[in-house]
């Protein structure tokens, strides 16, 4: 299975996992500890329409509003549209060559925003299973693209904190690929909500 193909998995599973939210469940906390399952899904949505451009290889509009709320009460078509959006996106080849602009005025190699395009679904999308009390089904094939990828990152950054993610968190040297990127990308595998 291609990177593509898996980031498009990716986003249907977030999308899927966002289907059955209630009210109440807004306010969970999740794993990422500056985001509530509402902060959360605003991000996401706010990440599609930036990496969805950024596929195109188009910045924002210059009048974007970065602080505007995407949750009202048309989130769950926006967000469905937006996830659906970005993996066609990347799913074109010519989004992966070259160079990208990803937000305002960061000019990237597009394979490297596509990888994070990737990790971003993947990691989002456990966050929020966990943060509303599911199960994140990942295939052991996407978790060691995931670590691969994280790696890869990691290695080009001298850590990842300058890409948004936290500081590592250790994890057993024996866990699965899926664990080690969740600390890797500065998440506790073991994260509940209680």
């Amino acid at each position: 299975m291609t990177l593509q193909a898996r980031l498009a998995t990716a986003a249907a599973t977030l999308r899927d996992l966002s289907d059955g939210i209630d009210a109440e469940q807004l306010a969970a906390p999740t794993p990422c500890t500056e985001f509530d399952v509402r902060k959360l899904l605003d991000h996401v949505i706010w990440a599609t329409r930036i990496l969805t451009a950024a596929a195109a290889k188009q910045p924002l509009p210059a009048d974007t509003d970065w602080t505007a709320d995407l949750m009202d009460d048309q989130w769950r078509s926006r967000l469905a549209d937006g996830l659906a959006g970005t993996a066609a996106a990347w799913d074109d080849p010519a989004a992966w060559a070259g160079t990208t602009v990803l937000g305002p005025g960061t000019e990237l190699p597009a394979t490297l925003v596509g990888e994070l395009t990737f990790v971003e679904f993947v990691l989002h999308g456990w966050d929020l299973a966990k943060a509303t009390g599911r199960t994140y089904d990942c295939s052991p094939e996407t978790a060691a693209a995931a670590l691969e990828v994280l790696q890869k990152l990691y290695a080009q950054t001298q850590g990842l904190s300058s890409l948004a993610f936290g500081p590592e968190i250790a994890v057993d040297s024996d866990a699965d690929a899926f664990d080690r990127a969740l600390g890797l990308s500065g998440r506790d595998p073991g994260w509940t909500a209680g």
